[in-house]
């Protein structure tokens, strides 16, 4: 639907009887499906054990879900003509250093990018962020060695200069 969309925008006041095209009220479907890939890589987390940069075994289903989610978004991005980046972001929980959570988190996303990069994409770059602490998480204590929302690896996608969805009609002059 994009391309016909981004045709129509072209073509259209070279219409006799054409004076304005207005695209307030289209819905691109390709739009769409990107951002409902983007909204589903967003919620998309990698956990990991405390300490730890190594994935766990539990966490490799997800990241071949995430390999397809980024395969879909790569495709729609190259219909779309955009060429969005990835953050991938790492987290750790607030024990231990500052110098040291930092390490930990980037050597956490570099693990995650390095094994999603196993899989070739077209127009989607990717980009390994060690985070640290998320002061918008809170660990509880008692979790002990097991998983924590702390201590993960997230997904952001980033575009520069993206207008929003418009929406397409004509108005005939007479």
């Amino acid at each position: 639907s994009h391309g016909w969309i981004s045709r129509v925008a072209r073509s259209a006041l070279a219409i006799p009887g054409i004076s304005e095209i207005s695209l307030e009220r289209l819905n691109d479907t390709d739009v769409k499906q990107f951002e409902a890939l983007r909204d589903e890589l967003e919620g998309q987390a990698i956990f990991f054990l405390s300490g730890q940069g190594r994935l766990p075994n539990r966490e490799l289903v997800k990241i071949q879900q995430i390999k397809h989610i980024l395969q879909e978004l790569d495709k729609r991005a190259m219909q779309l003509g955009r060429e969005p980046s990835i953050d991938v972001m790492g987290y750790s929980s607030p024990v231990g250093s500052q110098s040291t959570n930092i390490l930990l988190s980037k050597m956490r996303a570099q693990k995650v990018l390095e094994i999603l990069s196993e899989s070739p994409l077209q127009v989607l770059k990717l980009l390994a962020i060690g985070k640290g602490v998320d002061p918008d998480v809170q660990s509880f204590a008692g979790e002990g060695e097991g998983y924590s929302t702390s201590r993960r690896v997230s997904f952001k996608v980033v575009e520069s200069g993206i207008t929003q969805t418009r929406e397409v009609g004509a108005r005939i002059g007479w």
